[in-house]
This record gives C-alpha cells, structure tokens and sequence, in this order.
C-alpha cells in the first residue's frame, strides 16, 4: 500500500477528511457593486447561487476549476450592515461595475466600502470592469482612473458572464495583490460598527 502524504500543498485537501466546518479558506473573497453587473444562472463561475449570502460556504465551482478552497461572499447591491457577517478576514473586495454605468457604480461601490469598513480595505480592492461581448470598455478604465482610489493595476476587464480564462488571471491578480500588502487579509469587527451605530442613536 503507498505511503499517504500527510501534508497536502497549500489549496489541496482531501475531501473525504474535510468539510466546510474544519478547512480553512485559502480565499476569502467579496463580491461588492450592482448585481446587474454580471450575468447569473448555473454558468456563473463566481457564484453557487443567485441570493446574497453573508455566511462563509466554499465555491465548488472555483474549487473544481482550480483546486482551491476559496470562500465567496455575496455582498451584491451594498447590503445593509446588519447583513454583513462578524469578526470576518477578507483578502480581496471585488467590487463589479458595469461599462457604461462604471463611474456611478464604481462611486457607490467605494462609498458603502469606506461606510462598512473604514479606509482600511481600500487596498484590498480589486475593480472588475464588466461588459458584453461586442463592448470595447478600454474609455471605463481610463474615467476610472480619474480616482484617486483606483488602481489601474489592480483592474481587470471582463465579460459579464466571465470565463474560465478571466477568471483564473483574476484570481492570479489577486495573489499578486496578497503577496503585495502587508498584512494579505484585512481584518474587521463588524459588531463593534453596529454597537457603536447604535450608541450613536442615542440622545
């Protein structure tokens, strides 16, 4: 009988040992903007499912295209706070905007960041210009720049109903972003936000 190695590499575990309970994401990730900003349905590569999740569940669609176990949570449309889940690390905030509605959905988007979790997760912002086939969107990426937020290397062009291929050179920019920042993961309290919202009511 061959010998079992029992340290798996980094992003491989072996399923029959493993549930979503006991493996630690590699990936933590949020998706941020206008849900209209991407195609949904089963051929979604991002996404399990249509409806925003807060609540941290492994991408079996990400994990069979490329070994790794990457939590996605589904933070489309800019929820309210008390959707956002506690004590969370997040190593990228993908925030979605439209060609052609880029500017406004990329000022929303970074508003309601800033709003939710301070400056702090700006540099852990990754911007996906999204469009349909036949759109040329090179004009979003040059308004866009016109923010001194925004992070021409840190933006990628996609197609609404993004393919295989984007989405493994996203994925490779997000990498490069981890290993750039320092710490790789921003780290919130989000019930410390809502405690101190609620004190705030008070007169």
């Amino acid at each position: 009988m061959d010998k079992v190695d029992d340290e798996a590499p980094r992003g491989k575990h072996r399923e029959s040992e493993a549930t979503n309970d006991e493996v630690v994401p590699e990936l933590t990730l949020m998706l941020v903007g206008d849900s209209n900003s991407i195609k949904k349905g089963p051929r979604n590569l991002f996404l399990d499912h249509d409806e925003q999740k807060s609540e941290k569940s492994f991408s079996s669609k990400l994990y069979d295209l490329c070994g790794r176990h990457i939590c996605v949570l589904n933070m489309f449309d800019l929820p309210n706070i008390d959707s956002i889940p506690t004590n969370q690390e997040v190593h990228a905030f993908i925030l979605l905007v439209a060609n052609g509605q880029h500017i406004s959905h990329y000022r929303s988007g970074m508003q309601w960041l800033e709003k939710t979790f301070g400056k702090q997760c700006f540099p852990y912002v990754i911007t996906v210009v999204t469009h349909n086939p036949d759109e040329n969107c090179e004009n979003a990426v040059t308004d866009l720049k016109a923010f001194g937020s925004f992070s021409e290397k840190r933006c990628q062009k996609s197609k609404r109903r993004m393919d295989e291929k984007e989405l493994v050179a996203l994925l490779e920019k997000i990498d490069v972003m981890i290993s750039e920042n320092k710490p790789p993961c921003c780290s919130f309290m989000i019930a410390d936000k809502k405690e101190g919202r609620k004190e705030g009511v008070v007169t």
